[in-house]
Parts: structure tokens; C-alpha cells; sequence
């Protein structure tokens, strides 16, 4: 395994994101890492919600 194994669904996310790029994305994934962190916790954030509203 070259690459490391995601872990959840949020590192799923940013480690897929990374290595494709959407076409309606015109800008590269945050590499630092206070983005990246930034991003995660937005993404955490947000599968609550659904789980929530969900539950």
C-alpha cells in the first residue's frame, strides 16, 4: 500500500479529494495544514448535522 488507509469518512474524503480533481473545483485542495484542519472540522461538523437530522 503506497498510500495510508482513511481512517473515517472525513480523511476518506480529503484523501480521494487529493487525488482527483473535479472539474468544477477550479482551485488545487489546501495544502497547509491549518486549512486542511479547517476543512475537516467543517466536514465533522456537517456529518452531525446529517446525523442528526437523520436520527
Amino acid at each position: 500500500m503506497p498510500y495510508p488507509s482513511p481512517s473515517n469518512l472525513v480523511d476518506f474524503i480529503l484523501f480521494d479529494y487529493s487525488f482527483q480533481m473535479p472539474s468544477y473545483m477550479p482551485y488545487p485542495p489546501p495544502c497547509n495544514p491549518e486549512d486542511r484542519h479547517q476543512l475537516c472540522q467543517l466536514l465533522q461538523n456537517f456529518y452531525k448535522i446529517l446525523e442528526v437530522h437523520q436520527g
